[in-house]
């Protein structure tokens, strides 16, 4: 077996599994749900801008030029 092989397998021998709820890993994984769930539709609309309609307009409100 080579040398590095036998020293990765020497560094998982450990028994002792380690805790996987800590508090840094709940507070990143709160995170990345939140700029997933924000930036996933900001990310679609801004690389299909024409796809989605203008939401309700006041009647006061035109985007035509006055003439």
């Amino acid at each position: 077996m080579p040398p590095l092989a036998s020293a990765y397998l020497a560094l998982t021998d450990d028994d002792t599994p380690l805790p996987q709820r800590t508090i840094p890993r709940m507070l990143a994984c709160a995170a990345a749900s939140v700029v997933l769930a924000i930036g996933a539709p900001l990310g679609f609309v801004v690389l299909h801008p024409g796809d989605n309609p203008v939401g309700p307009l006041s009647t006061k409100l035109s985007l035509a030029d006055d003439e």
